[in-house]
C-alpha cells in the first residue's frame, strides 16, 4: 500500500503536465510557438525555485539559459520576462496599446480600479486622467526647481550625517520623505507617517511581502481569517486619514496666505480659478458643482499621496547605492571631488551648477544602472493575445522589463558588473555616450524609468535629488571603508546584499564619511542652521495636523520596521563594572547620573538591567565617565527612536560624589548627577519590544504608568526654562514634553533637531552614555510622537 500511493501521485502529475501541454498547445495561433522558458510543474509552476531574496539574479540567470524572452508559471499566472532593452521598447512601448496594462495584485485586489494608486492603475478612464494631472503637477513645480526643498533637505542631510555617519539609513529615510512631503504638501510634518503607510504599501504589493501575492487563491479569505488583508486595511485607513488632513491644513494655510507651494496649492489655486478640472463637469446645478469639485479634490489627494509614496519609497535606494559605489571604488571619488572643487572653487553643487558637473551626472546615472532600484522592474499586463518575433504571448500574461539582466547588457554596457561612470562620458562607448556634455548623461529616457506609457512621471524629482545628495556627499565627505579599531584592518562591506522588496535596498553596511576638512564641516553647519531656520514657524502653523496625526500614530502602533530602517547596534564600552554601552567621552557640561537597583533602562536597542553603581563624572572637559555597576545587558528590540530631553540639574562640584539608592521597583528611584554647574543632560533610547511592557524608568520611549509621569520627568532633572536662563545664555533648542495619559502611557518629546556637535554624555551606573541637549519649554498633556 505504502508503494501504490507515491506512484499513483507521480501518475497523476504526469497527466496534469500533459493535459497542460496540450492546452497550451491547442491555444496557439498558426505559425507560432510557446516562448521558451523552464518547465512548470503543474499548479505550482517553478515557484518553488525562486528565492525570497534576490530573485532578479533567479531571472537573469534564466534569461542566460532560455534567450532575451522567456516565460514561467506560477501557480497559474504566467509571467514573461525582457531582458533585452530592445525587446522592451519593441513591446511595452511601440505596442502600448495592449502592454499599458497594470496586472491584478492579489494581496490589493482593488488596485486597477480604485484610484488610489495611480502607478497601480489598469488602462482605464481614470488612469489617464490622473496621469494628466499628475503630469501638469509635476511639470509646474519643475519650472520652479521644485522650490528649493530638495536643497534644504540635502543641507540638513549633509550636517546631520556628518555628526552621525552610522544613522545613515535613518537620515536618508528623513531626507526622501521630508522633501517629497514639503513637495506635496508645504510640510514637512507628514513626513514620518508617510514613512511608515509607504513602507507598508511596498509589502503589500511585493512578492516577498505578502503571501497571496504568490499563491494568489489566498486573496479570496473573507477579512477575518486574512492577516495581510486585515494589515492593509489598517494601513490604508491610516493613510487615507492622513491624506485628507493634510489637504485641510493646505486649505487651511491658504486662507491666511501662509500655504508655501506645493502640488495641492498648485491645484487647490488653479480650481478657484477654473484652471484645472481631473474630473468630468456637471452643468447640472450649483449643488452638482460642489459635489464635482470635491470629487476633483478627492482624486487630487490620491494624486498627489502617489507622488508622495513614489518619492519617499524609491530615493532613498540610490542614495544608499552611492555609498555603496564610494566604499568599493574610490578612485571615482576622488575624480568626483576634483570635478566640483575645480568647476565650483570649493563651493557645494546647486542644481544650477549641473551643466558644469557631468561627471556628477555621469556618476548619479551609473549608480542606478550598477544596482538598479527596481531590479525586477514594475510589471505590465498584456491585453490581447500577441505574436512577436514568432512568439505567443497570452492575454492576461505579466510582463516584466527584468531591469537587472538590462543593464547587464554586455552589448550595451561593457563590463556591466564595474562601476563605471565613464561609459556616458567617453566616445570610445558608442552605446552611452552622447552630446553635449552640458546636457549629457541624464536620467530622462533611462530604462530604470519604466517603458511607454507606464514611464515614471516623477524623473526630475530624482534627478535634482540625486544631484544634490551625491553632490554633496562628494563635496563634503571623503567615504572609506570602516577600520577595525584593534587590528587595523578594513571591515568587510557586501557588495551585492539587497533587500527582497519590490524596491530593492542595500542591507546595512559599515563605513566612515571623514569631513574633507574643518572649513567644509564649518559651512555644513552654516547650511544646516539656514535649513532649519524655518521650523519653528512650521511647527506652530501645523500644530493642529501634527496633533492628529500623532494621535494615529498612536492609535495605528505607527513604528518604523528594520526592515524600514535597519538599527544599529549599541557601541560598546568598558568601565570599571564591566561592559556598558556607548561608553564615550563628552563635552564641556557633562551630567552625571547614578541610577539605583532594578531600575530597567531602554536605550537605543538595548535593554539594560542596571544595579548599584555610581554614575560618571562630568565637568568643563568633558571626560568619560567611570562606569561602575553591574548587570546582565541583553539585546533589546530595534524599534524607532524617540528622544526625552531636558535640561540636567545643577551638578556640584565635579570632585564631589553624589549616590543614589531606591526605595521602590518602579517609581521611587531617584537619579543623583554631578558636573559642570550649566551642564545640561538628556536621555534618549528606543521603545522597549511592547507597548504595555513596564519598565522601571522609561527613556526614550518605553511605556509606564501615567501617574508616574510627573515623578520621572522631575527625577530626569526637567525643568521649564526661566527668564534668567535665558538672558545667562544658557537657553539651547526648545522641547515641548508631552505625557501620555491613558494605559500604555509614554513620555517622549517633541523638539527641533538638535545640534549634534553640542552634545554631552550621561554616564548610567553601567557606563551608557546618551546624547545631551535642549530645554524644555512646554510640558503638556497628551500622547507625542516625532
Amino acid at each position: 500500500m505504502m508503494c501504490v500511493l507515491p506512484i499513483t501521485l507521480l501518475t497523476v502529475l504526469v497527466v496534469l503536465l500533459v493535459i497542460q501541454r496540450l492546452l497550451e498547445r491547442k491555444r496557439l495561433p498558426a505559425g507560432s510557438r510557446p516562448l521558451p522558458g523552464p518547465t512548470n510543474l503543474p499548479l505550482i509552476g517553478r515557484v518553488h525555485d525562486v528565492p525570497e531574496k534576490g530573485s532578479w539574479l533567479k531571472f537573469y540567470e534564466w534569461s542566460k539559459v532560455y534567450g532575451p524572452v522567456y516565460q514561467t508559471k506560477m501557480f497559474g499566472v504566467t509571467h514573461v520576462w525582457i531582458s533585452s532593452e530592445k525587446i522592451a521598447h519593441d513591446l511595452l512601448s511601440r505596442r502600448a496599446n495592449i502592454y499599458s496594462d497594470r496586472p491584478q495584485i492579489p494581496n490589493l485586489p482593488d488596485n486597477r480600479t480604485s484610484g488610489d494608486y495611480l502607478a497601480l492603475l489598469g488602462r482605464n478612464d481614470t488612469w489617464k486622467r490622473q496621469r494628466k494631472l499628475c503630469n501638469h503637477l509635476m511639470h509646474t513645480s519643475a519650472l520652479a526647481s521644485l522650490h528649493d526643498y530638495p536643497t534644504l533637505e540635502r543641507n540638513r542631510f549633509l550636517y546631520l550625517l556628518s555628526q552621525s555617519p552610522e544613522d545613515y539609513i535613518e537620515y536618508i529615510e528623513q531626507f526622501t520623505s521630508r522633501t517629497i512631503s514639503r513637495l506635496s504638501w508645504g510640510s514637512a510634518h507628514p513626513a514620518q507617517i508617510l514613512r511608515h503607510t509607504t513602507f507598508g504599501l511596498l509589502e503589500t504589493i511585493s512578492p516577498s511581502g505578502a503571501l497571496p501575492n504568490v499563491i494568489s487563491f489566498l486573496r479570496h479569505l473573507p477579512l477575518a481569517l486574512s492577516p495581510w488583508q486585515k494589515k492593509e486595511k489598517a494601513r490604508h485607513d491610516l493613510e487615507d486619514k492622513q491624506f485628507r488632513s493634510n489637504i485641510g491644513f493646505v486649505r487651511r494655510m491658504m486662507d491666511v496666505g501662509r500655504a508655501e507651494p506645493s502640488f495641492i496649492r498648485t491645484f487647490l489655486e488653479e480650481q478657484q480659478g477654473g484652471g484645472v478640472s481631473s474630473s468630468k463637469k456637471s452643468s447640472a446645478s450649483d449643488t452638482d458643482e460642489e459635489k464635482a469639485k470635491e470629487a476633483d479634490v478627492d482624486e487630487a489627494m490620491h494624486v498627489v499621496g502617489l507622488m508622495a509614496i513614489a518619492g519617499a519609497l524609491t530615493i532613498g535606494s540610490p542614495i544608499q547605492s552611492y555609498i555603496l559605489a564610494m566604499c568599493h571604488y574610490p578612485e571615482w571619488q576622488a575624480r568626483l571631488q576634483e570635478e566640483i572643487d575645480t568647476k565650483l572653487a570649493g563651493r557645494c553643487p546647486m542644481w544650477e551648477d549641473r551643466e558644469k558637473l557631468p561627471l556628477l551626472r555621469a556618476v548619479v546615472k551609473e549608480v542606478i544602472r550598477w544596482r538598479p532600484p527596481v531590479p525586477t522592474g514594475i510589471p505590465h499586463a498584456i491585453e490581447k493575445d500577441d505574436v512577436y518575433d514568432g512568439y505567443f504571448i497570452p492575454a492576461g500574461a505579466t510582463i516584466h522589463a527584468l531591469e537587472w539582466a538590462i543593464t547587464r547588457d554586455e552589448s550595451t554596457y561593457p563590463s556591466a558588473e564595474t562601476f563605471n561612470p565613464s561609459r556616458f562620458l567617453l566616445p570610445s562607448y558608442p552605446s552611452t555616450y552622447r552630446e553635449p556634455l552640458t546636457l549629457y548623461p541624464n536620467l530622462s529616457g533611462f530604462s530604470q524609468f519604466g517603458f511607454g506609457r507606464r514611464t515614471c512621471q516623477g524623473v526630475p524629482i530624482v534627478e535634482q535629488d540625486l544631484f544634490l545628495t551625491m553632490g554633496g556627499m562628494a563635496w563634503a565627505f571623503t567615504i572609506t571603508k570602516k577600520t577595525d579599531p584593534l587590528t587595523g584592518s578594513e571591515l568587510p562591506v557586501h557588495w551585492n546584499d539587497y533587500t527582497p522588496l519590490l524596491i530593492a535596498k542595500p542591507c546595512r553596511f559599515p563605513f566612515d564619511a571623514h569631513p574633507r576638512d574643518e572649513g567644509k564641516l564649518k559651512k555644513m553647519r552654516e547650511m544646516y542652521d539656514e535649513a532649519v531656520e524655518g521650523e519653528e514657524m512650521e511647527r506652530s502653523e501645523s500644530r493642529e495636523e501634527r496633533e492628529r496625526t500623532e494621535g494615529w500614530m498612536v492609535e495605528g502602533k505607527v513604528r518604523q520596521k528594520e526592515e524600514e530602517i535597519p538599527w544599529q547596534s549599541a557601541v560598546e564600552g568598558v568601565g570599571a563594572g564591566g561592559p556598558g554601552v556607548f561608553g564615550r567621552s563628552g563635552v564641556t557640561g557633562v551630567a552625571g547620573v547614578s541610577v539605583a537597583p532594578v531600575v530597567n533602562v531602554d536605550v537605543r536597542g538595548t535593554v539594560v538591567s542596571v544595579g548599584n553603581g555610581e554614575g560618571g563624572g562630568g565637568g568643563q572637559a568633558g571626560t568619560q565617565g567611570q562606569d561602575q555597576g553591574q548587570g546582565p545587558q541583553p539585546q533589546g528590540p530595534r524599534q524607532e527612536e524617540k528622544s526625552v530631553v531636558g535640561n540636567g540639574e545643577a551638578g556640584e562640584d565635579e570632585n564631589h560624589e553624589t549616590k543614589s539608592t531606591s526605595t521602590s521597583s518602579r517609581t521611587s528611584s531617584r537619579l543623583g548627577s554631578r558636573g559642570h554647574e550649566s551642564g545640561s543632560g538628556s536621555v534618549t533610547g528606543t521603545p522597549s519590544a511592547s507597548w504595555g511592557s513596564e519598565p522601571s524608568l522609561s527613556f526614550r520611549g518605553s511605556s509606564a504608568e501615567s501617574s508616574d509621569c510627573e515623578e520621572r520627568l522631575e527625577a530626569l532633572g526637567i525643568h521649564r526654562q526661566t527668564e534668567e536662563e535665558v538672558e545667562e545664555g544658557v537657553k539651547r533648542r526648545r522641547v515641548r514634553i508631552k505625557a501620555v495619559s491613558n494605559a500604555s502611557s509614554t513620555i517622549e518629546a517633541l523638539m527641533v533637531p538638535t545640534t549634534p556637535s553640542e552634545k554631552g554624555v550621561v554616564q548610567l551606573g553601567v557606563g551608557v552614555g546618551v546624547g545631551v541637549d535642549g530645554v524644555v519649554d512646554e510640558i503638556v498633556p497628551g500622547a507625542w510622537r516625532w
